[in-house]
């Protein structure tokens, strides 16, 4: 076989070869800017534009910044600093919240019990601009939030708002440890008017004024690493 032929051969099997990993490749090419996009595989590159990066690498930031534009203009997508600063950011046994972005601490941790989340109420409500007063005749905890009145009273499903009798969501009763009442969280949140979104795999929970904030990967890396023990601002850091 003349050199032309093999050259010509060797082309041939490369142009098959190519035609068959074709799909695979632009599959993969696909799965790969939706990792970046939804599960922060390089997240936003060099970080900045500002970056002495090549121009390849400024057309990636340029075409990811477009992707988010689109699926956050389809409802498909939310910024995950977006989601943080709307929301109310818990975890069971962790005495420090992520309220809108900022930090604050409870006095007790929300507890984890039944495979449910529970909240301290004397907590929980004030976190949410309520005040709340024992009656001890009635045996029941009032809290005035937003111009209502609310009557919890222990180890009851029973609830009393603003003097109409009711039942809290899914008949799930308060529960008392230490001596403080705990309220589940989903009932809570429908308590408030407000949605309410629990990731057990995780242990966190959002409680939020918005129905789509079905938080994904790169919201749960930031909320862990905002209410780590080790962060910034919250606890000392153990010595080592």
């Amino acid at each position: 076989m003349h050199a032309t032929e093999k050259i010509d051969a060797g082309l041939t099997r490369w142009h098959t070869r190519w035609l068959h990993a074709k799909t695979s490749v632009l599959l993969v090419s696909a799965l790969y800017l939706a990792a970046v996009l939804f599960v922060g595989v390089i997240p936003s590159l060099a970080g900045s534009m500002d970056a002495p990066i090549a121009k390849g690498g400024k057309l990636y930031l340029q075409l990811e910044s477009k992707l988010v534009e689109q699926a956050e203009a389809h409802g498909w997508y939310t910024a995950p600093e977006r989601i943080i600063q709307n929301s109310v950011f818990m975890k069971t046994n962790r005495t420090y919240i992520l309220k809108k972005g900022q930090l604050e601490k409870l006095d007790s941790a929300p507890l984890f019990q039944d495979g449910r989340p529970y909240l301290p109420v004397r907590d929980t409500f004030s976190a949410f601009g309520g005040t709340l007063d024992w009656d001890s005749e009635s045996q029941q905890a009032v809290i005035y939030l937003g111009g209502n009145e609310i009557r919890l009273s222990e180890e009851s499903a029973e609830v009393s708002i603003n003097g109409e009798k009711a039942t809290l969501l899914s008949g799930l009763p308060t529960i008392t440890a230490d001596t403080k009442m705990y309220i589940d969280a989903q009932a809570f949140s429908a308590l408030l008017g407000l949605h309410f979104y629990w990731r057990p795999a995780h242990n966190i929970l959002l409680i939020s004024s918005s129905i789509d904030h079905n938080f994904g990967p790169l919201t749960i890396q930031a909320v862990d690493e905002r209410l780590s023990p080790y962060s910034k601002g919250t606890e000392i850091v153990p010595g080592l």
